[in-house]
């Protein structure tokens, strides 16, 4: 496993692709729908922020369309463009107009953010985010977003933590956690560096420092 199966089951139409027709049209494909994604991306980041007015949607759908990791990852079929695709879906969801849904509406965003962790375990932090809020309303509000967050990722993983589940703990978990890596983590510098977009695609081989000012 080199990463959760959230993407592996994405990708399972272009996998059939291949078989049917050629390797390198069913990744073009996958290419192309990266780049869709991601340019969606963008407008859903206007939609989740739109209830602070058109000035406030308009900055943070520019600052994300211009943030030079998401840029980045338009060039290939990586992780993160799904990953904030399903994280701005059930954020949608979840805060239509900038206040705690109710009813289906939570199941659905659960189920989406439990997605989003099974394509990257880090969706956790905007999932906890809801988890956070729906607390409020403990008797409706976090029964309905936590069984559909629960469903979100339990569903997708099942078969694959049963057939293996040292390799599940080992290669998902503990190699997420270490950046990708299952022996050496991270420094913080580092993660801080990726966070603000400082690396390679605009030039700067070493961030960390750059980062920690802006902190």
């Amino acid at each position: 496993l080199a990463q959760p199966p959230g993407m592996s089951i994405l990708m399972i139409p272009f996998a059939w692709g291949a078989h049917a027709a050629s390797t390198n049209g069913a990744l073009s494909g996958a290419r192309i729908l990266t780049a869709a994604v991601s340019v969606l991306n963008v407008l859903l980041v206007g939609l989740v922020t739109r209830h602070r007015g058109f000035a406030g949607s308009i900055l943070a759908g520019v600052a994300f369309a211009i943030y030079p990791f998401a840029f980045h990852a338009t060039a290939s079929v990586l992780l993160e463009p799904y990953l904030l695709f399903f994280c701005l879906v059930g954020l949608l969801l979840a805060f239509p107009d900038g206040e705690l849904a109710s009813g289906g509406r939570l199941i659905d965003a659960g189920v989406l953010l439990g997605y989003a962790i099974t394509i990257k375990p880090w969706a956790v932090i905007p999932a906890a985010a809801v988890l956070v809020c729906a607390s409020l309303r403990w008797r409706e509000a976090l029964k309905r977003f936590g069984f559909g967050l629960l469903g979100g990722v339990v569903v997708p993983c099942l078969f694959f933590f049963v057939a293996a589940p040292g390799s599940f703990w080992h290669d998902v978990v503990v190699a997420e956690l270490n950046g990708g890596s299952t022996t050496n983590a991270a420094s913080g510098g580092a993660r801080l560096a990726e966070l603000f977009g400082f690396g390679a695609p605009i030039g700067i081989v070493d961030g960390r420092l750059a980062a920690i000012a802006v902190l």
